[in-house]
């Protein structure tokens, strides 16, 4: 839903026309929350897992995706336009939008090792976050070209 006009409004992602550019708004929308229930969908049925890796998964997911991750960093994105955001401020932001997705995803692979400890956990969830963070701030610098 990032590229819809009440959000980024963006008519391009990756040089190609965006959802409700290439259907239509409403088409967008199913389109983006269809996909969205399909993940935790799979995750649920995600064969060969453990019951409590498998519900371990779709927490992470569920977190990423909320109001502590994604939508919550969107939230953020769009109470702060037009306004001077901090260093700090920008790194929240842009830490919860897709950084939160980076970091979910590579924490649910993690949790599917066999074994994986606290401290092998916690790094993880530092590189992913800065990979995540470097993500979201190369993706506003091409916004902004």
């Amino acid at each position: 839903h990032d590229d819809m006009p009440g959000m980024d409004n963006d008519d391009l992602r990756r040089g190609r026309p965006t959802a409700h550019i290439a259907f239509d708004e409403a088409t967008a929308i199913l389109a983006g929350d269809a996909l969205q229930t399909l993940a935790f969908g799979w995750l649920a049925e995600a064969p060969g897992l453990d019951d409590q890796v498998r519900l371990a998964m779709v927490r992470e997911l569920a977190t990423a995706s909320g109001h502590q991750g994604m939508a919550g960093g969107q939230a953020i994105d769009l109470e702060s336009v037009g306004k001077q955001l901090t260093v700090e401020q920008l790194e929240n932001m842009h830490r919860h939008k897709t950084g939160a997705l980076i970091a979910a995803s590579v924490r649910m692979g993690a949790l599917t090792a066999t074994e994986v400890n606290e401290d092998q956990l916690a790094a993880l969830t530092v590189y992913s976050q800065t990979l995540g963070l470097a993500f979201q701030v190369q993706d506003d610098i091409l916004d902004v070209e």
